[in-house]
C-alpha cells in the first residue's frame, strides 16, 4: 500500500509540473501578444511618441530620421526643424507620433506649393501687365517721333512757299461795348511772306514760345487769313486770348523778351488747294510734294 501511494504521488507532481509548465508558456505568449498589439512604438519608428512641445535637439531628431524611411528623413527633418522657429501653418495640431509629424509637414509643404504657385501666377501677370505698358510707352515715343517727323517735313515744305516771323507782341486789355475791361488778349505782330505763285489766304499750325533762356513757355494753335498775292510780304496781327488759369500765360507777361516760332501744318490757296500732310508724300527719306488736293469751293 505505501508503495502504491508512493507512485500515485509521484504521477501527481509530474502532472503539476506540466500544467505549471503549459501555464508559464501561454502566459508568455499571451505577453508577447499584448506587446505586439499594444505597444508597436516599441519596434515600429512611425509610432514613436514625441514631446508634447514638439521640441527636438538636433542629436535626437537624427537618432529618429536614421530609423525612417529614406524618403521619410529630410521630411521629418523639416518638420523638426519648423518647430524649432514656431512655423506651424493654420489648423495644425500637436503631433504625437512621427507618423502624425510626417503627415503634417506633408500638409505644410502642399500648402507652400499652392502658395508659391499663387504667387509665381501673381508676379507672372505682374510681369505681363509691366511689358504691355512699355510696350506702350514705346509705341507711344515712336508715334510721338513719327508725328514730330512729319510734322518736320511739312513745316520745311510750306516753309517753301510761305514764311512767317514774330517781330513783336503785346498784352492789350479787352473791352465790350460799354468800354469795360473783360479780358486781355495777345496780339502778335508778324511779318509774312507769299513765296508761291498762287494768291495765298490762310495759314495754320502751332506757335511754339520760350524765354531767352530756352525755357518752355507753351505751345499754342494759331489760325491766321490774310489776303496776299505771289511774292508779296505783309504785317500781320494775329491774336491770342490771355488765359487767367493759365500759369504759361502769366509766365509770358513776366518775361522781357520772347523767343517765338511757327510750325506749319497747312497753308491754303485761293484756287482751292492746300499744302498739308495729306498732299506731301516721304519717299526715300526725302520730302516730296504731290498734287495739291482741291477743296470743296474756292475761297473768295
Amino acid at each position: 500500500m505505501a508503495a502504491a501511494r508512493r507512485v500515485h504521488n509521484k504521477k501527481r507532481g509530474v502532472m503539476k509540473r506540466l500544467i505549471c509548465n503549459r501555464i508559464k508558456t501561454w502566459l508568455f505568449v499571451l505577453s508577447m501578444t499584448f506587446s505586439m498589439l499594444f505597444l508597436p512604438g516599441c519596434s515600429d519608428p512611425y509610432a514613436a511618441r514625441l514631446p508634447v512641445n514638439s521640441k527636438l535637439t538636433m542629436g535626437e531628431v537624427e537618432k529618429i530620421s536614421a530609423k525612417l524611411e529614406p524618403a521619410d528623413q529630410d521630411v521629418f527633418r523639416r518638420w523638426a526643424e519648423r518647430q524649432t522657429r514656431g512655423g506651424s501653418f493654420g489648423g495644425e495640431g500637436t503631433a504625437p507620433t512621427v507618423k502624425i509629424a510626417l503627415l503634417n509637414q506633408a500638409e505644410f509643404d502642399a500648402r507652400m506649393k499652392i502658395e508659391l504657385a499663387a504667387a509665381n501666377a501673381q508676379k507672372a501677370e505682374a510681369d505681363r501687365i509691366a511689358r504691355e505698358r512699355e510696350k506702350e510707352a514705346r509705341d507711344k515715343q515712336a508715334q510721338l517721333a513719327q508725328i514730330a517727323t512729319r510734322r518736320a517735313e511739312v513745316d520745311a515744305e510750306i516753309r517753301k512757299q510761305f514764311d512767317a516771323h514774330a517781330i513783336g507782341y503785346e498784352l492789350r486789355p479787352l473791352t465790350n461795348s460799354y468800354g469795360e475791361i473783360v479780358g486781355k488778349q495777345f496780339v502778335f505782330k508778324l511779318k509774312l511772306a507769299n513765296k508761291s505763285l498762287k494768291n495765298l489766304v490762310g495759314a495754320a499750325g502751332w506757335v511754339s514760345v520760350t524765354d531767352v533762356f530756352g525755357a518752355d513757355l507753351g505751345s499754342y494753335p494759331m489760325r491766321i487769313e490774310p489776303k496776299m498775292k505771289p511774292g508779296q510780304s505783309i504785317d500781320y496781327f494775329a491774336v491770342m486770348d490771355y488765359d487767367y488759369s493759365n500759369p504759361k500765360h502769366y509766365a509770358i507777361t513776366q518775361t522781357a523778351s520772347l523767343r517765338i516760332h511757327w510750325f506749319f501744318e497747312s497753308v491754303a490757296f485761293q484756287d482751292g488747294t492746300n499744302i498739308d500732310y495729306r498732299t506731301i508724300a516721304s519717299e526715300n527719306g526725302r520730302v516730296v510734294p504731290t498734287k495739291p488736293q482741291p477743296q470743296k469751293g474756292v475761297v473768295m
